[in-house]
């Protein structure tokens, strides 16, 4: 599993904005504070071959083999070094991948679709 790899985690002093107004959630006191999620967009592509991912809050799209993450003779470690920085990405809330490899995420900044 790859819960604790830093490309799961959120990124520190990120924070989202829409039409300029701050994403906001409601911390255990009730208080509003800038919004930090981990995992957010996952897609496979339609061969099947990579899982791409990325955080709402990081400027950073990474991937993984599909058979890498099925794979249950890799150890922790050895799954994490298969882990790729894909490239880099806006902040976004989903993202697809086409049949020509293009991953597309939801640019929710700029209200737009962007290509990774």
């Amino acid at each position: 599993m790859i819960e604790d790899h830093p490309s799961v985690l959120p990124e520190n002093g990120i924070h989202p904005t829409i039409e300029g107004e701050p994403v906001v959630q409601e911390n255990a006191t009730g208080e509003l504070e800038p919004i930090s999620a981990g995992l957010d967009g996952i897609a496979i592509d339609p061969s099947f071959e990579w899982a791409y991912y990325c955080e709402i809050t990081t400027e950073i799209m990474y991937r993984v083999r599909a058979a890498d993450l099925l794979d249950e003779s890799l150890t922790h470690d050895e799954l994490d070094e298969r882990i790729e920085r894909y490239g880099k990405k806006e902040i976004c809330d989903g993202i697809t991948v086409d049949t020509a490899g293009n991953v597309y995420i939801t640019d929710i900044t700029n209200n737009a679709i962007g290509v990774t």
